[in-house]
């Protein structure tokens, strides 16, 4: 069988599938050059599906394939690996699961640029643990050329061989054993400390507790108290109770003098008014008696000259004899009675004076 051939500089497209699924593969030989590039070209893909393109090499056609690189995809797009140092009889092959996909596999050949002068160029690699659209990252391998450094599971790396450690300087075991027992005088310090501030925080709280029945108290004496200070009526004044033992305000003999003086000067005013008052008052009483009498005599003349008059006697007995102590006068048409009042010396029981006569309006 006829296989494909390619030189340096040449390009093939391996594979141009439609909906294709399962597994293929091609077998070509390399005439010339050292790097090739193979690019997956994926245009359609069913829901699920996943293309592999994967690049096998082989010293003779008795020998089995070994992979040389491989590109798993499961989206559409253009993918692409560069690789060298291959053996000259290639196989491509790809791998469609999950359902179909349509793709093209394309492979060129190129010098390694061992031999190849480049100028005027700058060169850079671009490693990270980002993963592409693929789901692959940028990975590096540390190793001696031998054996390689190897990562466990949990992120972690085995160290072999002897580690030489300098120890000079460090404590020794009686040393730390000091530091651990001052280490657990100190815990225990803080753990007493502790105990103090815990017995504090009571403390305050019971305090707290205590100065807010006090402010309830003093809200409650505060709402009996006025709103403002100083001289008011009785009823917004607060009652206030002398000590029994309470001791004089300090008075200097200068201020008493002067108070007595000042307070001797009010009580004369004040005996003056009252002087003048009551000399008014009896001018007041002597005019009212004058009218009084004035008009006592006005209703005495008027009844004893009415011509209704009638008269009415009262006696008491004194001994065989009556002593007449009071003749009364009226008047129905003038609604008008007066009397005259007699008052006797009494100089036994013959021997009676006459000592005045009132007269009086009823």
């Amino acid at each position: 069988m006829d296989i494909k051939q390619l030189k340096i500089n040449e390009q093939s497209i391996v594979f141009d599938v439609a909906s294709a699924a399962g597994t293929a593969a091609l077998d070509f030989y390399v005439l010339s050059g050292s790097r090739m590039l193979m690019t997956l070209v994926v245009s359609a893909l069913s829901s699920g599906a996943q293309v592999t393109a994967i690049c096998e090499d082989a010293i003779s056609v008795d020998d089995p394939y070994q992979i040389v690189e491989q590109l798993d995809v499961t989206t559409v797009g253009q993918f692409k690996r560069v690789f060298s140092d291959f053996n000259k009889r290639l196989r491509v092959r790809y791998v469609v699961t999950g359902g179909t996909a349509t793709f093209k596999i394309a492979v060129a050949v190129f010098d390694n640029a061992s031999t190849t002068r480049i100028e005027n160029a700058s060169l850079s690699v671009d490693l990270n643990h980002v993963a592409d659209a693929n789901g692959k990252f940028d990975s590096l391998r540390v190793g001696d050329g031998v054996e390689t450094l190897a990562i466990n599971p949990d992120g972690s790396i085995n160290i072999g061989g002897v580690v030489n450690i300098d120890t000079s300087g460090l404590a020794t075991e009686a040393e730390q054993q000091a530091q651990t027992a001052e280490l657990q005088g100190i815990n225990t310090g803080v753990a007493d400390v502790e105990t103090v501030i815990a017995a504090t925080n009571s403390a305050l709280a019971d305090a707290n507790a205590a100065l807010d029945l006090i402010q309830s108290d003093t809200n409650a004496i505060s709402d009996q108290l006025p709103d403002t200070i100083g001289p008011k009526l009785a009823a917004g004044s607060l009652s206030v109770v002398l000590a029994t033992d309470a001791l004089p305000l300090p008075v200097s003999d200068a201020d008493a003098l002067a108070a007595l003086t000042a307070l001797d000067g009010s009580v004369q005013a004040v005996e003056t008014a009252v002087q003048q008052v009551d000399t008014s008052v009896q001018a007041v009483e002597t005019a009212i008696l004058n009218q009084t009498t004035e008009l006592s005599e006005n209703i005495r003349s008027k009844v004893l000259k009415a011509v209704d008059r009638a008269e009415t006697e009262a006696y008491t007995p004194v001994g065989n004899n009556y002593r007449l102590d009071s003749i009364t006068y009226t008047s129905p048409g003038l609604a008008l009675t007066v009397r005259k009042n007699f008052t006797w010396l009494d100089f036994g029981t013959k021997n009676e004076r006459l000592a005045s006569a009132t007269w009086e309006v009823v």
